[in-house]
């Protein structure tokens, strides 16, 4: 059920818990109430795959870390977006890794068996380029939890950077069974069949990721992320007239997001639409 807590505003949480959701919260690693809601907001921001949104993630999970000092998880989030923001964009890595990898430190030492903590770890080597380091860190991370949508997804990413396309493609399906509902496994999966040369597997993967992108926009059709990565879909299904709607529709949804316009540029030029 949803906690009673979700839908009231910040100044009544703490009046309005019963006892087994403070137990429940306590449970992930705080009982600071407060903090707990913020991480949440930062948890629904992470994949969001925008930079304004990352880094209102980063705020939050360091209003949660401030909140309760003692909040692995927390710690865990904000090395995990930090890490990812790298990833995206290299030349961020001056003035985030440094907080990433204090952050990453302080999810390990308080919260050392934390899925979330392996995690973040496995991201921030990996941005770092600290191979044998990272791939470490995600093995722990899966022992941990077999069943981490995370640990295997950026394990999946780790892989590509390799150029390990049977591993990436491993992990990738590994994510996606454990959520068939987020897109981005089977969508990134489509580039690495291809590189294998297998084109049923391609094909299939094409047709499981229009699928789950479908999904996600009858759930939320303003989602800019799904019609990023649609576009690109649609063109792999032939379907360009399509594809290219769906990258106008994300410029709509977001013309101030720099990763927008890239996906954009990319489906034009394989489209070889390039005047646009």
């Amino acid at each position: 059920a949803k906690p009673l807590w979700a839908a009231l505003p910040d100044g009544a949480l703490k009046l309005q818990l019963l006892p087994a959701e403070k137990q429940a919260i306590a449970s992930r690693g705080t009982s600071n109430v407060a903090a707990y809601d913020i991480y949440l907001r930062g948890r629904q921001l992470i994949r969001r795959e925008k930079e304004a949104e990352s880094r209102s993630a980063a705020e939050l999970f360091r209003q949660a870390t401030r909140l309760d000092p003692t909040f692995a998880a927390a710690y865990a989030g904000l090395a995990q977006i930090l890490a990812l923001m790298i990833f995206r964009r290299q030349e961020l890595a001056k003035s985030m890794l440094a907080e990433a990898r204090q952050a990453s430190a302080s999810a390990l030492d308080l919260g050392p068996e934390l899925v979330e903590a392996w995690v973040s770890r496995a991201i921030v080597h990996m941005v770092a380029r600290e191979n044998d380091d990272s791939a470490r860190a995600y093995e722990r991370a899966i022992v941990l939890d077999p069943r981490c949508f995370d640990a295997h997804y950026f394990y999946a990413r780790f892989h590509v950077t390799l150029g390990d396309h049977a591993r990436a493609i491993e992990h990738y399906e590994k994510a996606f069974e454990i959520d068939p509902e987020n897109f981005l496994p089977k969508t990134l999966s489509i580039q690495e069949y291809q590189a294998l040369g297998n084109v049923a597997g391609a094909r299939r993967a094409v047709e499981q990721a229009w699928a789950a992108i479908e999904r996600r926009l009858a759930m939320d059709p303003d989602d800019s992320a799904a019609y990023d990565h649609g576009a690109g879909v649609l063109q792999s299904l032939g379907r360009l007239e399509e594809s290219r709607r769906f990258s106008e529709r994300a410029i709509v949804l977001r013309p101030d997001d720099g990763a927008t316009h890239y996906n954009a540029a990319c489906c034009a030029a394989l489209a070889q639409d390039y005047l646009r």
